[in-house]
């Protein structure tokens, strides 16, 4: 049970993969969670931060990564919650996933977002609860590896790496992180956003990104998860942190530390060290596992896809990474468009060309509007006459 010291004002929110059955799983969902009472809606591939539940495509869980049946990923993701009422809706949404046919495997993660104040960790030495949280994930990673899937262990998982694979620095990465002055500090130390705490997301959303857990249909570990992700970040923000050498038992220390309730402690004691199950096994192979021959150059970052894979804007291929980072489709007109020209328009994302259109076919609605409502007002006054 989550303990009722759960902190019901800080925000969070949680990014789920999963997969479906049939040519279109995704936009079937949404219905599925209405009749359950939650506000849920299809979007096609986007960054938005929106006040309902959002259904989209991923490429994490394309369909390529199955080689039996007919299946198809998408991603769930959630308005920002509060709570023990946002905890109730995380648990609807997975246990509607579960009943109409989702499944999840490890190519499948779940991400919690705990929302920060950016404004406040904008310079040193406020920004030591945020180093608070790195520094714990590094000193505590085999406690936390335990409480997690074999196949999201120890940078198994390309998706969250360890907190210093991608560090090259000569000094020691928990030497830079204790003398970070900025947020930027953080960032330029761990390098990379596809870690098990993504550092990236407080600048762009104004969260800590947890990425470690797995997307289990397991909604007792979901919200237990969350309630753990949330302790460190109200712990962080509590002092200075001050390392301890980590006993034989270093689950028992990350507890201590953090000062986990005793009843989510009892949780995770029983929950720990899971065995390799049917979540583990699965037939997902990155894009560098591909032979050589068979791939085709990513025009950003020069990584390999597999022909046939790749996502064409113009005459130039990206990677799905790449081009999710930096193209969308119009909702329009279904051309790809940069991102950093997309816009937004009565809920719709649009190239600045539809959405000019949009703008002016709204204008000429109100100019309709006032000229009817203008020959309404004669048409009294001719009455009264």
């Amino acid at each position: 049970m989550i303990a009722e010291t759960f902190n019901e004002t800080r925000t969070f929110g949680v990014e789920f993969e999963a997969f479906g059955e049939g040519t279109e799983p995704g936009p079937r969902l949404p219905s599925a969670l209405a009749r359950e009472g939650i506000d849920a809606r299809w979007h096609n591939y986007t960054h938005a931060v929106v006040d309902h539940w959002k259904v989209t495509t991923d490429a994490d869980v394309d369909e390529r990564y199955l080689s039996t049946g007919t299946f198809n990923g998408y991603e769930v993701n959630s308005p920002i919650l509060h709570g023990h009422e946002g905890l109730r809706q995380v648990e609807k949404v997975v246990q509607t996933i579960e009943a109409t046919g989702g499944f999840t495997n490890a190519i499948c993660g779940l991400h919690v977002h705990h929302g920060i104040d950016r404004n406040r960790y904008s310079d040193h030495p406020a920004i030591f609860p945020l180093v608070n949280v790195f520094l714990l994930a590094l000193d505590y990673a085999d406690a936390f590896d335990r409480l997690v899937p074999v196949s999201r262990r120890n940078g198994q998982n390309n998706r969250c790496a360890k907190l210093d694979s991608y560090y090259s620095s000569g000094m020691d990465l928990r030497t830079r992180l204790i003398h970070s002055a900025s947020t930027d500090d953080i960032i330029n130390a761990i390098g990379d956003r596809y870690v098990t705490v993504n550092p990236y997301s407080i600048e762009k959303y104004g969260t800590v990104e947890f990425r470690q857990q797995g997307a289990l249909m397991d909604t007792d570990l979901i919200t237990h998860w969350i309630a753990l992700t949330q302790r460190v970040m109200d712990w962080a923000s509590a002092g200075r942190y001050e390392a301890i050498e980590p006993d034989t038992d270093s689950l028992s220390a990350l507890f201590a530390t953090i000062d986990l309730p005793e009843c989510e402690r009892d949780y995770w004691y029983s929950h720990c060290d899971m065995e390799q199950s049917e979540y583990d096994d699965c037939d997902y192979a990155p894009y560098d596992a591909v032979g050589a021959e068979e791939l085709v150059e990513c025009y950003e970052c020069g990584a390999g896809i597999p022909d046939g894979d790749e996502c064409m804007v113009h005459y130039d291929a990206y990677c799905p990474d790449c081009y999710r980072e930096l193209f969308f489709t119009c909702e329009r007109c279904d051309d790809e468009t940069s991102r950093d020209e997309m816009e937004e328009e009565n809920g719709y994302f649009l190239c600045p060309f539809c959405a000019e259109c949009e703008r002016e076919e709204e204008r000429e609605r109100v100019r309709e509007e006032e000229e009817l409502q203008q020959t309404l007002d004669l048409d009294d006054e001719d009455d009264e006459d």
